[in-house]
């Protein structure tokens, strides 16, 4: 099974709508609904226009480390909390579970686990890109540390048989393959 991750980066642009996807935060702001969105912040930590767009998205079912919070917002939907695990290039070692959520320091980053929950053996990202982020682009303090965690953790799926791919190029995820199926 493939399934696509839609996150906020500018390359998010060239995804065409295929299923099934997990979005991030306000990934409908590409005009696309995810079947799945995954919020890790608080809903006051999104401005006001980022709010909106998750706030008016129409996912099936919301998964979040907050359910409570979210629960107020997505009152006609199933809000799912789940038990994460911190990822760090260190955990490199140790065998991957599907049992956790594990999580770094960004949404995709759990939206890819959480794929990996559901059976994915092809995992696309579109918009994960680490170009313009406001943390995590190059020359910020903690980028290396993150696309650190994100080779790990794709290494480890890896070895797990599952595969990731980027949907398009744009990304600072320069170690993945563009998806060519």
């Amino acid at each position: 099974m493939t399934i696509n991750i839609l996150a906020c980066g500018e390359s998010a642009k060239h995804y065409k709508g295929q299923s099934p996807c997990i979005g991030v935060n306000d990934c409908a702001k590409w005009g696309f609904e995810p079947e799945y969105l995954l919020l890790l912040n608080l809903p006051f930590q999104f401005t006001k226009e980022r709010f909106e767009f998750i706030k008016n998205s129409k996912p099936s079912k919301v998964y979040t480390n907050s359910p409570a919070q979210w629960e107020k917002v997505f009152t006609d939907r199933p809000v799912l909390g789940f038990e994460s695990r911190s990822w760090s290039h260190s955990n490199r070692l140790q065998k991957i579970s599907q049992n956790y959520l594990y999580h770094s320091k960004t949404s995709p980053f759990a939206a890819i686990s959480l794929a990996y929950q559901f059976g994915s053996k092809d995992i696309v990202l579109w918009g994960v890109d680490f170009v313009d982020h406001r943390v995590y682009s190059p020359g910020k303090d903690m980028f290396a540390n993150e696309i650190s965690n994100y080779k790990s953790f794709c290494m480890s799926l890896k070895e797990a048989g599952v595969n990731v791919y980027l949907g398009s190029e744009g990304s600072n995820l320069y170690f993945l393959p563009v998806w060519q199926k």
